[in-house]
C-alpha cells in the first residue's frame, strides 16, 4: 500500500485553514445581531428598564451566542476530496490529489462521493477493482500524487481573507461600547417637595403640599393636602 501520509498532512493543514476562515466569517456575520442585542441590553440597563445585573447577563449572552456560532462554523465537516480539489486547482496538479484520495478510498472499500469523478478513469482501464491491472493503475496514480504533493501550496489553496461582514460587526460593537460609556442622568424617583400653601398656617389648618413624584393611594403622582 502506498504511503499517502504526505497528502493527508497537506489536506489536514488546508482543512484547519478552511475551518479558521469559516469561524472568522460566521463570527463576523454573527457580530452584527450580537452587537445589536448587546446595544439594546446596555441601553435598557442605562435607562433602568432592566436591572444592571440583567443587562450584564444579556450582554454576556450575546457574546456567548457569537462565540457558539463561530464554533459551529469552525467544526463543520469538510470532506477530504473537496480539500484535495482546492489544492489541485490552486497548484495546477491536474486533479492528482483528488484522484489519489478517491482511489485510496476505493481500494480500502470506502468509495463515496469522492469516487464519482473518477468513474471515467476507471472505465478506461476496465473499472474492476478486483482486476490486478486496475489496482496497479490506481496504485501508480496514488504514487504520482504523493510525488507531486510537495508542489501543492496550502496558502494558495486556502488564502486568509478579511470577513465580508467584519466592518459592519465592528461598527455595531463600537456603537454598543460608546453607548455603554455615555453618561445618562440618573432617573430621580424620590419625592420632591416644593412648597406648602400657605407657607404659614395656624395649628390644625389645612395646607396644600406642592411637589413632584408624590404618590397617592392609587400610585399616581399628585399634590395633596394635610393638616398643619
Amino acid at each position: 500500500m502506498v504511503d499517502t501520509s504526505r497528502i493527508h498532512a497537506l489536506i489536514a493543514r488546508a482543512r484547519r485553514r478552511l475551518r479558521f476562515q469559516a469561524a472568522l466569517e460566521t463570527a463576523a456575520t454573527a457580530m452584527v445581531p450580537g452587537a445589536a442585542a448587546a446595544l439594546v441590553a446596555v441601553y435598557a440597563a442605562r435607562m433602568e428598564w432592566v436591572s444592571e445585573s440583567t443587562g450584564i447577563w444579556l450582554v454576556i449572552g450575546a457574546a456567548l451566542a457569537v462565540a457558539c456560532v463561530a464554533l459551529l462554523g469552525a467544526f463543520r465537516r469538510i470532506p477530504d476530496h473537496l480539500v484535495a480539489q482546492r489544492l489541485d486547482r490552486a497548484s495546477n496538479l491536474d486533479d492528482r490529489l483528488g484522484t489519489a484520495c478517491a482511489f485510496e478510498a476505493a481500494l480500502a472499500g470506502r468509495a463515496g462521493p469522492a469516487m464519482h469523478g473518477q468513474h471515467a478513469i476507471l472505465s478506461a482501464v476496465g473499472g474492476d477493482l478486483n482486476d490486478a491491472e486496475t489496482r496497479a493503475f490506481m496504485d501508480a496514480a496514488i504514487r504520482d500524487a504523493v510525488a507531486a504533493a510537495p508542489r501543492a501550496s496550502v496558502a494558495a489553496a486556502v488564502p486568509f481573507r478579511t470577513p465580508r461582514d467584519l466592518a459592519a460587526g465592528a461598527a455595531f460593537t463600537a456603537v454598543a461600547a460608546i453607548v455603554a460609556g455615555l453618561y445618562f442622568r440618573p432617573i430621580e424617583r424620590a419625592p420632591h417637595l416644593a412648597r406648602l400653601e400657605p407657607a404659614v398656617a395656624p395649628h390644625g389648618a389645612v395646607v396644600a403640599i406642592v411637589g413632584n413624584r408624590r404618590r397617592g393611594p392609587a400610585g399616581s403622582a399628585q399634590d395633596g393636602a394635610a393638616p398643619a
